[in-house]
């Protein structure tokens, strides 16, 4: 319901400003004010939509209110043409540098919206390819290290049997080899998710509780404060935050053997803050980071970010991982062909608008023209006016007239005619006029309109 009247409400505000623009036009000696507001109604009109189909109803409803007009003042029907040329040029002229912007905007919209489908495409088909080369990659890893480590797990079967070991000694080797044989089966799972198209990662059922769980079992000492309802966090920010927590410890693990871990988790409104620390020997050797480099990358990807910082002996990794993920924006970075093809809309747009100014100066031009042309006619010399006087004849006067009057309403008494003083436009007297009245067939006024 709201849309039906939203809608009638647009076609009726359309309506109102083609009949406002049709009656401002039309009258009949319009002052700076009503131009104005007839350059407001046809700008709007022109950046409305159907422009095209409401200016030209606008022009003939104007047309036909011109015609009214002149049958009822009792016009002289040759000054019909001038009319409608300047009725055409008050609304046309605003009309459309309107639609000139219009054409502008929906020029440039175009061009984002195509920029935006092709780097869905370009982002789609780099997203296969590099799928393609990460299935291959793991397959090969699967095949590799599936092998290996199925060969050390069989290793530590036979050491669990031994009957040298003391029983703790057999029970570290059991949780090793179990452990051993659950990463192997991560290994499958994450390769078979890549064969057919799942989204890589971690299953739900790997929890952080099961994390933490398994790495106390393991002998690491892991102290964990946390504030996050953990288990009812989002997808999107569960497996993040599983991914930040197992490198975190992995590396810990890796580089600080046997020394304390302290994790705290906080939640800051759309984002949960991890924070991982634990002290570190002066002598510690630290790989390439390729770990932590690909879980920044993860996050930076969802809108988070990780920080780590090594200091005093102590190793620190910092992460904020939002609950709903906003992806970085594809148009923030352009390449350099899209900023051409943007630069080619641009340009474009400015075709448009300079298009529409040469098209206003020309029409301004000519109607220009045909008024210089219709004044040049109408000249009266000053030598030939101050011929005529009070009371002369209509013959006598008619030898010193030109050919031809101004159009328009001459005003004073009885017949008169209007003349131009001077046809040059960047005269003093330029817009004056005299005029010549007639009482029967004598002349009754004579006089100079000043502008």
């Amino acid at each position: 319901m709201n849309r039906v009247d939203a809608s009638t409400r647009r076609r009726a505000a359309a309506a109102l400003m083609v009949i406002a623009l049709v009656a401002l036009t039309s009258v009949p000696s319009p002052g700076p004010w009503t131009a104005a507001a007839v350059a407001a109604c046809a700008v709007t009109i022109g950046l409305g939509p159907n422009p095209v189909r409401r200016i030209a109803v606008a022009w003939i409803l104007g047309s036909f209110v011109l015609i009214a007009v002149m049958v009822g003042w009792g016009s002289v029907w040759t000054e019909l043409p001038r009319d409608i040329l300047h009725a055409s040029l008050r609304m046309g002229v605003p009309w459309l540098a309107g639609f000139a912007w219009q054409l502008r905007t929906r020029v440039r919209n175009q061009a984002v919206e195509e920029l935006a489908a092709t780097r869905q495409r370009r982002t789609a088909a780099a997203e296969r390819d590099r799928a393609k080369e990460r299935l291959e990659l793991a397959e090969s890893l699967h095949d590799d290290l599936g092998h290996s480590l199925s060969l050390v797990a069989l290793d530590l079967g036979r050491l669990e049997l031994d009957s040298t070991l003391t029983p703790s000694a057999q029970e570290s080797v059991g949780t090793a080899r179990k452990q051993l044989a659950r990463a192997v089966e991560r290994l499958g799972d994450s390769v078979e998710s890549l064969r057919v198209g799942a989204a890589p990662g971690l299953p739900r059922q790997d929890t952080v509780d099961a994390l933490i769980q398994r790495a106390r079992e393991s002998g690491v000492d892991v102290e964990v404060t946390s504030t996050i309802d953990v288990p009812n966090l989002p997808e999107a920010a569960h497996t993040p935050l599983f991914r930040v927590l197992q490198e975190a410890l992995t590396n810990a693990s890796k580089h600080a053997p046997g020394l304390p871990i302290t994790v705290q988790l906080t939640e800051d409104g759309a984002y949960s803050s991890v924070r991982v620390s634990n002290p570190v020997e002066l002598t510690a050797v630290f790989g390439r980071g390729t770990g932590l480099e690909s879980t920044a990358d993860l996050l930076r990807r969802s809108g988070g970010d990780l920080r780590v910082d090594l200091s005093e002996g102590e190793f620190e990794l910092r992460a904020r991982i939002p609950h709903r993920p906003s992806p970085m924006d594809p148009m923030d970075m352009p390449p350099e062909e899209d900023i051409a093809g943007l630069t080619r809309a641009q340009r474009r747009g400015r075709l448009l608008l300079v298009g529409a100014a040469l098209v206003a100066v020309s029409l301004l031009a000519a109607v220009e023209s045909v008024n210089w042309l219709e004044t040049r006619r109408a000249v009266l010399s000053e030598d030939d006016f101050r011929k005529i006087g009070v009371g002369d004849s209509r013959d006598d006067t008619a030898g010193y007239l030109p050919d031809h009057e101004l159009p328009g309403e001459a005003g004073g008494t009885g017949e008169c005619h209007v003349y131009a003083v001077t046809a040059d436009r960047f005269a003093d007297s330029s817009g004056s006029r005299y005029r010549v009245c007639y009482g029967g067939d004598a002349v009754s006024e004579v006089s100079q309109i000043s502008e």
